[in-house]
């Protein structure tokens, strides 16, 4: 497909873990900007798969709770999005790096990184009760943890060590979209 002197090519998704990799192929093949529409996770995926590239990265949210569309003034809509497209100015922004200590590869984030219960529920959610609830379903995966113990881990972070067992590092004001807990 052509579309204004520029390929355009749309490469889908194959699963979890795949989109970095589409990313990665795509700036290997000389992409001049990478435009992804999906929430979230998609979008970290592909971020993780362009880090250290000056390959603009352009956004149309197309997920759950689009936190990060929200947080940038990209609003929440894809077509609401995409209609603003073409007077997009390219900002580098500053990436967070998670790293476990267990050999596995960092990861790097661009809004938040949980472990314990938040990455509990993210892991466990339920796909057809995400799609028909939209956010509702995480706070349903939530409160079913209510009561449950968590295994103690430790989180180091600006030179001191916590013992916790939920660790939530946040880039962003809102969590999950709706929750302010980090307001400056």
């Amino acid at each position: 497909m052509r579309n204004a002197g520029h390929s355009v090519k749309a490469i889908s998704t194959t699963g979890p873990g795949s989109a970095a990799e589409i990313a990665r192929r795509c700036i290997d093949l000389s992409a001049d900007l990478i435009l992804v529409a999906g929430g979230d996770g998609t979008i970290n995926e592909v971020a993780n798969g362009m880090i250290y590239s000056d390959v603009p990265l352009a956004i149309l949210p197309g997920g759950t709770a689009n936190v990060l569309a929200m947080e940038t003034g990209i609003g929440r809509w894809i077509l609401q999005s995409a209609d603003r497209l073409a007077d997009w100015v390219p900002e580098r922004i500053a990436v967070g790096l998670q790293t476990d200590g267990f050999e596995r590869p960092p990861r790097y984030f661009l809004l938040m990184c949980g472990a314990g219960l938040d990455a509990h529920i993210v892991y466990h959610i339920s796909a057809p009760l995400k799609a028909a609830l939209g956010k509702v379903s995480y706070w349903i995966g939530g409160f079913s943890q209510f009561g449950r113990r968590f295994p103690e881990f430790d989180v180091e972070a600006n030179g001191q060590t916590y013992r916790c067992s939920f660790a939530l590092i946040s880039r962003v004001r809102n969590y999950g979209g709706d929750l302010n807990i980090a307001p400056t």
